[in-house]
C-alpha cells in the first residue's frame, strides 16, 4: 500500500493543478472512503480544497488505491490516473522481481526520516561503488524506511528499474553465504542479454567476478542492491560488486567511514504517526476518546515501531472492544508497564539479537554496558556519572559509549548548552539489561549512593553528579537496599540540596514513595515526616527567592517541632554559623517564586491558580508550575518569533497562541506528568527515542496577501471555531478542524487590536480606530459601533446580572463600561498607570497595574484599590481572598499575590505613623490606623488599643528618648505628647499648618537648657517653619523657605534638607540661632551623619551621576564644612550608612547594589546580593562593622576586614575571607558565605520586599517591616 501513497505524492502537483473537488468528492462519500464528518471538513476549507482533500487521501494506502480508481473515471484526469497506474505497475514489478518484502497494511510513512535516506540514496555514485549504511535499534524500523523510499517513481527512473533486496540476517559469518550471492546473481540475469551459468560455482571469488562483470551491464549499470539486517563486516565484503548499495544493520562497524555514508536511526514514530498506526490497525477514521491512552503507549514504547505494530495487531484482534471501552487500552498499558510483551515471538527475536551483539564485545566494556542496568528508564546520562561509576577518565568512558553506540545499544545527543553528550538507554535494551545483566546491580547502587555524603556541600549548583543523584537518590538507596540511608530524608542539608537541585514536587513525591523507608512504619517518625512536609510547602520557594540563605535558616522561622529541633541540634554543633529566629507579629507568610524561562517573557495566560503559560521573545511557549516548583514542565514549539498573546479554550484542553511570526496556532495540553518522570527531574532532559521531544501545534492559522492575525477569540458555545482580527482590517471566522476559513469580511484598512464574542456568541466586537464594532457572527455584516478611545487595549465582557449587556473597554489607563447592544455607557474610570491585565468572575472585574490592583463590581458600580509593589501584572487569577497575578522581569516569572483583607494586627499602611523604641531586647511600637486610632504594642502583645483621644487627624509622630511618650504631629498645627503608662495627654499649638515632621534628638553638652527633658529636644517642622522644643515647652522657631524632607542635629548644628535638594546649616546657642547658611552642595539624595566624629555624608545628583562626599564641620568656624573624602556612584542611591568609627561609608542603590567607601584608604568595593532597590542600610552601634542591608531580602553583612579584600582575593593573604572573625558576642567566630563576599547570612521574608528595619541597642534583635505591612522581630540564635 505504501506503493499507492508514495506515486500519488509524486503527481501530486500534477493533480492539484487539474482536479476540482467536484469531480470526486460525491463518488469518495458515496463508496464510504470519507465519511460526513471529513465530507464536512474538506467543503469547509475556502482555500485549497484539493489540498486538504489529498493530506487525508495519502494518509492510507486503500484510500490513495480506490482514489486512482476515481480520477480515472473523470475525463480530464484519465491520463493522469493511467499514469499513475503504469507507475505503480512498473515498481510493482521492480519489487517483485527484486524481492522486496511486503508492507504491512498499517504501514505508516515516516518522512522525515525517510527524505534523509531518499537524499542521500540518490547521491551514491556507482562508479566509486557508494555504500549508505541505515544503522540503529532493531525494531526501528531501518528496513521498512529503506522500503518506504525505494518504492517510488524516481528510484524506478535512476535505477534503471534494477533493484535488488538480499535479506542477510541468519548469515553472522560468510560460511554460507555464496547462496545469497547465487540467487543474487539468477535474478540479475535474466534482466540482461547475457547467457546465464548452468550452475553455481564451488569458488565464491569466481561468483563475486561474475556478479561484477554482470553488474557492469547497462540494464544494470545504475541498480542498487539492499543489503539488509548485515551482521558483519566479512558478509558486506562478499557483496562489493562496484554498485550503489544501501545496508541495513544494527552495527555501524559492519563499514568504515572511508568507503560509506551512514545514517542513524536513533528515533521511532512520533506521536502522530503511532495514533495513525494505531488507527489504521482499528480501521477507523479517529480514536475518538482513546487518544490520551495511544499517547500513553507511545510513550511507554518510545515510539519503537516494532512494539507499536505488537500492540495494534492486539488492538485489531479485539476492534469492537477497542472502540467502545479502555478495557483492553488500560490493560496493555499495565503488560507495558510490566515488561509482559517480552513474551511475544517478535520481541523475544530482537532481545535474543541485542544479547548476540553484547557477547561480541570485549569483557571490560560487557561489564561497563551491563552496568547501566543501575538507570532508571528514559534517564539521559551524563559522562560525569559514569566516571565516578566505572572508576574511567572522560576519554575512556567516550570510547566505550562510542562502541555502544556503533552497535545501537545506546543512543547520545551533543548537547550545545552543555557542550557535553549525553546518553540514553531504549526501555527495550534496559528491560534486556534488567532481565540479563550477568553483574551484581546492587553495587551500583550502592556506589552511586555513596557519593551524596561525598558531594553534599562540596558540588557547585550545575555539578551533573550531584544533580543526578539528589534526583534519584530514593530509587538508588532502595535497590541498593541500603534501608538506613533513608535517613537523610530528615536532613536539612540533603533537602536544600534536592530542592535547589530537583525541585520541590520531588522531594514531596519521594516523601510518599518511600513513606514506609523513612518512617519505619514508627508512629514517631510518622509524625516527624509530616513536620517536614509542611516545612517542605511552606519554605521551599524560599530557596528558590534567595538561593543564597542555609535551609536551617528557614527551619528556625518554623514553629517548635520536629524541624526547629533538628535546626537547633545543627546550630549547636555548628556555633560558627550564624542564625535567627523568626517572629510574625503580623500574620503568616505568603511565598512569591520566581521561575526561569529560556528567553525572555513576553506574553502569560494562568491555566489555572498555579500553572501558567508563558510564551517567550524565542517564540517557544513553556508550561511553569508554581506547585512545589518543578524546574519544568512543559515546551510548545512551533513560532518562530515573540509571542505576544495566550489565550485558554473554552473546555480547558487547549489553547491559542499568537506570534510576532504572523500565525496564530492551536495547541492541545500534554498530559500531566509523573514527578518521577526524568523529564521533570533533569533539567536539560531530551527525549533520544522519540522525535516528540516538544509539544507541536495541533493547527496554523495564517492568512496570506501581506495580511497577518493581530487578535483571536474563541466563542462561548463551542471549540471548533475561532475568530481573528488583522492588520488590514479583516474579521475572519475559522473552522478549527480544518484550519479553514468559514467566513471573511472586507478589509477596513487599519489594524484590529482586539476582538471577542458577545455573551450569546451571536454576535462579534472589536476594536477598530478608537470604537468598538460589532459585526453579525453568522456573515459577519456590520451591526453599529460605540465608544472614541484611542488605542483600545482590550475587551472584556462582563458577566449578566441585569437586563445589560455590558463589555468593558480598555484604553491606556482609561476603563469604560458600554451597554454594547443599546450603545451606551455605563461607567468610567481612569487608573494612575495603564492598565496592563485584566480578569473577571461572577463579582469583580479586575484591573492589574504597575501601582495598584482595582477591583471593580460591576453590579453596583464601585471601585476599590490594593497597592501593587510587585510590578506590571501580565495576567490576573482570582482567588477566594486573594488576587493572583504573574509579573515578568526578562527571563524571570513571579507569581504574586494580593489580599483583600490583611492577614491580622497589627500591619503598617503608612511608615510616616509607625514608631519603634526598644526596651532591652523586646520592642515597643506604636502604629496610627486609617481611622486616626493609636494601637500600642510590646512585642506580640498589645498594650493599648484604639485610642482614640487625639481628635485632630496624625499626620507624624515619633516616640520620646526615653519611650513613654508618643510625640504626635497634627494637621491642624497641634503637637501632642501622650503619656501611654499614665494615658496621659499634653497638646501645644506650633503653628497652622500640618506638622509634616517630628524628631526627637539627645542633646549636646554645649547646650545649656534650664533642665534635661526626658522627651529629649523635640524637632517639629511645618511647610514654613521648625519649631525645638524642650520640657513641652518651645525654645526655638526658625522660619523656611521651603518644605523639609529630613532634619539632623549634629552638635549644636540643626542641618535642614528641602524638597529641591538644597540644604542649609543652623548653630544653635543657649535659646539663640545664629541663623541658617546654605551651603554650596546642590540636589542632596540623601545624607547621614556620625555625631563622635563630627562627620555628614551626602550623595549629590551632579550631571548624569550621583557624587558621595563625606564632610567635616572646620573647628574654629562651627558653620563652614570642609570635604574629607569624595568618590563618583555608580548607581541612583537610595539609603546610606557610617560604621561606628566613622571609617567606612555604605550606599544603598536602586539596583540592588551596595557601594562600601573607605574613607582613610580611599578604597571601595561593591556588596552584591540584592537584586532590587536597598531600602535601608545600618552599621552596627559598637566598634564593630557589621552591616545589615535591607531590599527584597535582608542580609548580614561583616565589614571588619574591608580594605584588605584585594589582597586576599589574589592569594597575597594567610587567610581567606571565609575565616573572619568578630572579637565579640554574639558575633564571634561566625562563618562568611562561601561565596559572597563579606555576607554572613541573608534571608527573604516571604519573597516581599522590605522596608524599615530598626536594631536594639545590642544588635541581637531586629524588627522588621515589609511592604504590605507586616511586622517580624528577628532574634539571633545563641549557638
Amino acid at each position: 500500500m505504501a506503493i499507492f501513497t508514495n506515486v500519488v505524492q509524486e503527481f501530486r502537483e500534477e493533480i492539484e493543478a487539474n482536479l476540482t473537488l467536484d469531480d470526486v468528492i460525491d463518488t469518495l462519500i458515496a463508496q464510504k472512503i470519507i465519511d460526513e464528518k471529513l465530507y464536512i471538513e474538506i467543503w469547509g476549507n475556502q482555500h485549497n480544497r484539493v489540498k486538504y482533500l489529498l493530506d487525508i487521501i495519502v494518509k492510507d494506502g486503500k484510500r490513495c488505491s480506490t482514489f486512482i480508481q476515481i480520477l480515472g473515471t473523470v475525463a480530464r484526469m484519465k491520463h493522469i490516473s493511467e499514469s499513475i497506474s503504469s507507475s505503480i505497475e512498473k515498481i510493482r514489478k521492480v519489487i517483485v522481481i527484486g524481492g522486496f518484502p511486503e508492507f504491512s497494511l498499517n504501514y505508516v510513512v515516516r518522512n522525515s526520516v525517510a527524505n534523509t535516506i531518499k537524499d542521500r540514496a540518490l547521491g551514491l555514485d556507482p562508479k566509486l561503488g557508494g555504500i549508505l549504511v541505515v544503522y540503529g535499534l532493531p525494531g526501528f524500523g531501518k528496513s521498512c524506511l529503506v522500503n518506504q523510499v525505494l518504492q517510488t517513481k524516481r528510484f524506478l527512473e535512476v535505477s534503471g528499474n534494477a533493484m535488488f533486496w538480499i535479506n542477510l540476517g541468519e548469515y553472522s559469518d560468510t560460511t554460507a553465504i555464496i547462496n545469497p550471492l547465487w540467487n543474487l546473481y539468477l535474478t540479475a540475469v535474466k534482466l540482461t542479454d547475457y547467457v546465464a551459468l548452468s550452475h553455481r560455482p564451488d569458488d565464491i571469488i569466481i561468483l563475486q567476478n561474475e556478479l561484477k562483470r554482470l553488474f557492469l551491464h547497462e540494464n544494470l549499470a545504475n541498480s542498487y542492491i539492499i543489503l539488509d539486517d548485515v551482521k558483519s563486516p566479512d558478509v558486506l565484503n562478499a557483496f562489493k560488486l562496484s554498485c550503489k548499495t544501501i545496508v541495513t544493520t544494527q552495527d555501524k562497524n559492519v563499514a568504515n567511514n572511508s568507503e560509506a555514508f551512514f545514517i542513524k536511526v536513533t528515533t521511532g514514530f512520533t506521536k502522530k504517526e503511532s495514533i495513525e498506526l494505531l488507527r489504521k490497525s482499528l480501521e477507523t477514521d479517529n480514536l475518538a476518546n482513546r487518544e490520551n491512552l495511544a499517547n500513553r503507549i507511545h510513550e511507554l514504547c518510545d515510539g519503537c515501531p516494532m512494539l507499536l505494530n505488537i500492540i495494534g495487531s492486539i488492538l485489531k484482534d479485539s476492534r469492537e472492544e477497542a472502540l467502545s471501552t479502555d478495557i483492553i487500552w488500560k490493560s496493555l498499558i499495565d503488560e507495558i508497564i510490566t515488561n509482559d510483551y517480552l513474551q511475544h515471538p517478535t520481541t523475544m527475536k530482537v532481545i535474543h539479537m541485542i544479547q548476540r551483539f553484547v557477547t561480541c564485545l570485549d569483557p571490560e566494556v560487557q561489564r561497563c554496558f551491563h552496568s547501566l542496568a543501575v538507570f532508571p528508564k528514559h534517564v539521559n546520562i551524563r559522562p560525569e556519572i559514569l566516571m565516578k561509576l566505572w572508576d574511567k577518565t572522560y576519554y575512556e568512558v567516550r570510547q566505550i559509549m562510542v562502541e555502544l553506540e556503533n552497535k545501537s545499544l545506546i543512543v547520545s545527543f551533543y548537547n550545545k548548552d552543555l557542550k557535553s553528550y549525553i546518553y540514553s538507554i531504549h526501555s527495550l535494551v534496559r528491560t534486556y539489561l534488567v532481565e540479563k545483566a550477568k553483574i551484581d546491580i546492587k553495587y551500583y547502587h550502592e556506589k552511586l549512593i555513596l557519593q551524596c555524603d561525598e558531594i553534599i556541600d562540596k558540588s557547585p549548583p550545575d555539578d551533573p553528579i550531584a544533580n543526578y543523584i539528589f534526583g534519584y537518590y530514593g530509587y538508588h538507596a532502595k535497590n541498593a537496599q541500603l534501608y538506613h540511608k533513608f535517613e537523610k530524608y530528615f536532613d536539612l542539608r540533603f533537602i536544600e540540596n534536592k530542592i535547589k537541585r530537583v525541585g520541590s514536587a520531588d522531594l514531596l513525591t519521594d516523601f510518599e514513595i518511600y513513606r514506609d523507608f523513612i518512617t519505619k512504619k514508627e508512629p514517631h517518625l510518622e509524625r516527624k515526616l509530616k513536620d517536614y512536609i509542611k516545612f517542605v510547602h511552606s519554605y521551599s520557594a524560599h530557596l528558590h527567592i534567595s538561593p543564597e540563605t542555609n535551609i536551617v535558616q528557614f527551619a528556625f522561622f518554623n514553629d517548635n517541632n520536629y524541624v526547629y529541633e533538628d535546626a537547633k541540634h545543627i546550630a549547636s554543633n555548628n556555633p560558627d554559623q550564624l542564625y535567627f529566629k523568626l517572629e510574625p507579629y503580623s500574620g503568616g507568610h505568603k511565598n512569591f517564586p520566581v521561575l526561569k524561562t529560556k528567553s525572555v517573557a513576553t506574553a502569560t495566560c494562568f491555566v489555572d491558580s498555579k500553572e501558567v503559560l508563558v510564551g517567550t521573545a524565542s517564540g517557544s511557549i513553556e508550561v511553569k508550575s508554581f506547585r512545589q516548583y518543578q524546574h519544568k514542565v512543559h515546551r510548545f514549539e512551533g513560532h518562530s518569533d515573540q509571542v505576544f498573546s495566550l489565550q485558554i479554550s473554552p473546555d480547558s484542553k487547549s489553547f491559542l497562541s499568537i506570534s510576532v511570526d504572523h500565525t496564530a496556532k492551536l495547541w492541545r495540553f500534554v498530559e500531566e506528568l509523573d514527578p518521577q518522570s526524568p523529564k521533570l527531574k533533569q533539567t536539560n532532559w531530551k527525549n533520544l527515542h522519540s522525535p516528540d521531544e516538544n509539544a507541536i501545534p495541533h493547527k496554523t492559522f495564517k492568512i496570506q496577501d501581506g495580511d497577518y492575525i493581530t487578535s483571536a477569540a474563541f466563542p462561548y458555545d463551542t471549540c471548533d471555531e475561532i475568530i481573528t482580527a488583522s492588520n488590514k482590517g479583516k474579521i475572519m471566522r475559522w473552522n478549527v478542524r480544518t484550519a479553514s476559513i468559514v467566513r471573511e469580511s472586507s478589509a477596513l484598512g487599519l489594524p484590529i487590536s482586539r476582538i471577542c464574542y458577545v455573551h450569546d456568541s451571536e454576535q462579534v466586537i472589536f476594536a477598530y480606530d478608537g470604537k468598538v464594532y460589532c459585526y453579525a457572527r453568522g456573515n459577519l455584516v456590520y451591526n453599529g459601533q460605540f465608544g472614541v478611545l484611542d488605542d483600545i487595549t482590550d475587551l472584556v465582557l462582563i458577566p449578566i446580572v441585569s437586563e445589560y449587556r455590558e463589555v468593558a473597554v480598555i484604553s491606556g489607563r482609561k476603563l469604560e463600561i458600554w451597554e454594547y447592544v443599546k450603545k451606551v455607557k455605563r461607567f468610567s474610570f481612569e487608573a494612575q498607570s495603564n492598565i496592563t491585565a485584566t480578569v473577571i468572575n461572577d463579582e469583580y472585574l479586575v484591573l492589574g497595574t504597575a501601582e495598584y490592583i482595582y477591583l471593580y463590581d460591576y453590579r453596583c458600580q464601585k471601585i476599590d484599590q490594593y497597592t501593587n509593589d510587585h510590578g506590571e501584572p501580565t495576567s490576573l487569577y482570582i482567588l477566594r481572598e486573594s488576587i493572583a497575578f504573574i509579573c515578568l522581569d526578562k527571563e524571570n516569572v513571579q507569581r504574586c499575590e494580593l489580599y483583600f483583607e490583611p492577614c491580622s494586627k497589627p500591619l503598617v499602611k503608612d511608615l510616616a505613623l509607625f514608631n519603634c523604641y526598644w526596651k532591652e531586647s523586646q520592642p515597643i511600637y506604636f502604629i496610627v490606623n486609617s481611622a486616626n486610632k493609636i494601637d500600642i504594642f510590646y512585642g506580640h502583645s498589645t498594650i493599648l488599643a484604639g485610642i482614640d483621644e487625639i481628635t485632630d487627624k496624625i499626620i507624624s509622630c515619633s516616640f520620646s528618648l526615653c519611650g513613654n511618650y508618643l510625640i504626635l504631629g497634627t494637621e491642624s498645627g497641634k503637637l501632642y505628647f501622650y503619656n501611654y503608662k499614665k494615658k496621659k495627654v499634653t497638646c501645644l499649638k506650633i503653628c497652622d499648618e500640618e506638622i509634616k515632621l517630628v524628631k526627637c534628638f539627645e542633646f549636646d553638652e554645649v547646650v545649656d537648657y534650664d533642665s534635661v527633658s526626658a522627651c529629649g529636644m523635640v524637632v517639629v517642622a511645618s511647610s514654613s517653619k521648625i519649631v525645638i522644643i524642650v520640657d513641652n515647652r518651645v525654645k526655638l522657631e526658625l522660619d523656611i523657605l521651603d518644605e523639609l524632607t529630613d532634619v539632623l542635629y549634629l552638635r549644636n548644628r540643626l542641618i535642614a534638607f528641602d524638597v529641591k535638594g538644597r540644604f542649609s546649616i543652623a548653630c544653635l546657642s543657649d535659646d539663640q540661632c545664629l541663623g541658617w547658611i546654605s551651603t554650596k552642595y546642590k540636589d542632596v539624595a540623601i545624607a547621614r551623619i556620625h555625631k563622635g566624629k563630627n562627620l555628614l555624608a551626602i550623595a549629590c545628583k551632579e550631571g548624569n551621576g550621583y557624587v558621595l562626599r563625606v564632610l567635616t564641620f572646620v573647628s574654629d568656624n562651627p558653620l563652614t564644612l570642609q570635604c574629607l573624602f569624595e568618590a563618583k556612584l555608580n548607581t541612583t542611591p537610595t539609603c546610606m550608612s557610617l560604621n561606628s568609627n566613622g571609617k567606612l561609608v555604605s550606599v544603598g542603590g536602586d539596583n540592588g547594589d551596595i557601594e562600601v567607601f573607605s574613607i582613610e584608604n580611599n578604597q571601595q568595593d561593591l556588596l552584591l546580593l540584592h537584586k532590587k532597590s536597598v531600602e535601608q542600610l545600618v552599621f552596627a552601634p559598637n566598634f564593630e562593622s557589621i552591616l545589615v542591608s535591607l531590599g527584597d531580602q535582608i542580609a548580614w553583612w561583616n565589614l571588619n576586614d574591608f580594605g584588605k579584600k584585594s589582597e586576599k582575593m589574589n592569594g597575597n593573604s594567610e587567610h581567606s575571607h571565609q575565616s573572619l572573625v568578630f572579637n565579640f558576642d554574639p558575633w564571634q567566630d561566625k562563618k562568611l558565605h562561601d561565596t559572597v563576599p563579606y555576607l554572613l547570612t541573608s534571608t527573604n521574608l516571604h519573597g516581599k520586599r522590605l522596608q524599615y528595619i530598626s536594631a536594639s541597642k545590642d544588635f541581637r534583635s531586629f524588627l522588621i517591616i515589609d511592604i504590605d505591612g507586616n511586622i517580624f522581630k528577628m532574634d539571633i540564635i545563641d549557638s
